[in-house]
Order: structure tokens, then C-alpha cells, then sequence
């Protein structure tokens, strides 16, 4: 069981990503999931670092199609205004989430 001093010393996100390259709404305990995960399983960890190192918005679209997997009902934030590098993460959102599979 963690003590409230490993609590305290953790880097635990306290809010969304606001920057403009995450399409999916999400919270801050999305964006603690998604820390988790890469955290967790080393393979997701490599992907994302590799996939970065190759196309930019790459991380980004990572994480929006983790959350989009793993929420219960994950939504495209309409209301955010995407840097233009990350607007083709939500079109390829969009296409996967609308499709039936």
C-alpha cells in the first residue's frame, strides 16, 4: 500500500492536456491512465518514444487512440482548437470511431 509520502512525491497530473494536440475530451485521470500504462507495459513505452521520434504529432494520436479504447463513452472535443500539425489526429479519430468494428 503507497504512504501518503510516495502519494505526495509522484507525478500525478492534475489536469487535461490544454496545448492544442489532444483531440479526444479527457481529464486528468485519463492523462494519469495513459502515464500508467506507458509506465507499465514497455512496449507502449517504446512505441510512443519511436513513433515521436519519426512523426511528431505521433504521441499524441497514441494517447488519443489509447483513451479512445479505453473510455467508456470517449468523445471528440469539438470545442478545442488543435495546433493544424495535430487537426489530421482528429480526422483519423473520426474514422475510427465511427466505424462499426
Amino acid at each position: 500500500m503507497a504512504t501518503m509520502e510516495t502519494i505526495e512525491n509522484s507525478d500525478i497530473a492534475t489536469d487535461a492536456i490544454a496545448d492544442g494536440t489532444q483531440a479526444l475530451q479527457h481529464d486528468a485521470y485519463d492523462v494519469q491512465e495513459f502515464d500508467r500504462a506507458v509506465e507499465t507495459y514497455q512496449r507502449l513505452a517504446v512505441a510512443v518514444s519511436s513513433a515521436g521520434e519519426k512523426l511528431r504529432t505521433a504521441p499524441a494520436l497514441i494517447r488519443d487512440l489509447f483513451w479512445s479504447f479505453h473510455k467508456r463513452a470517449p468523445r471528440i472535443n469539438e470545442n478545442v482548437a488543435l495546433k493544424p500539425a495535430f487537426a489530421v489526429n482528429r480526422r483519423i479519430l473520426e474514422e475510427i470511431m465511427s466505424a462499426a468494428e
